[in-house]
């Protein structure tokens, strides 16, 4: 075997390890997704050390099972479509993908999404420009999201 990797070859590497990264830390964080460190000491006193299914019962996530990934993940992967089939991210691509998405999920008459994410989509589809939606959001979803944003624009390479 070759030990040098092209360009393309550690380009394919690093994109398939962030996005894999991002379903794992996804699917170990979800059965406690929500919950303060006191809650999470008294249902895993021991803490968590593999991928577990959801506690019963839990408010979002009550019946997944271990290794499942949660909206995050799924979000995540519909901006990387939206940069595949469009070769840039555009506010009205991510905003259509992610609308069709929840729909489709029905996930206005769900706990699916984050209180900001919803918000923002209700707002998006009741016809209130993109680019005023997200402006008040509650939460910081986005930083479970931003991956394909980081693949595509790794950043500047210091000296």
């Amino acid at each position: 075997m070759n030990e040098y990797l092209s360009d393309k070859e550690i380009i394919y590497k690093k994109t398939l390890g962030s996005l894999l990264g991002v379903a794992y830390g996804d699917a170990f964080g979800m059965p406690t997704s929500l919950w303060n460190p006191e809650m999470i000491h008294k249902y895993f006193p021991e803490g968590i050390t593999m991928l577990l299914p959801a506690p019963e019962g839990h408010v979002i996530h009550n019946g997944m099972v271990a290794g499942q990934v949660t909206d995050d993940t799924q979000q995540t992967l519909l901006l990387a479509d939206v940069f595949i089939e469009e070769k840039k991210f555009s506010r009205h691509g991510v905003a259509k993908k992610l609308l069709d998405w929840a729909k489709k999920l029905d996930a206005f008459e769900t706990m699916i999404l984050g209180p900001s994410s919803l918000k923002a989509l209700k707002m998006i589809d009741s016809g209130v420009p993109v680019e005023e939606t997200g402006l008040m959001g509650d939460t910081n979803g986005a930083a479970m999201k931003i991956a394909p944003a980081g693949i595509v624009h790794p950043g500047i390479t210091m000296p």
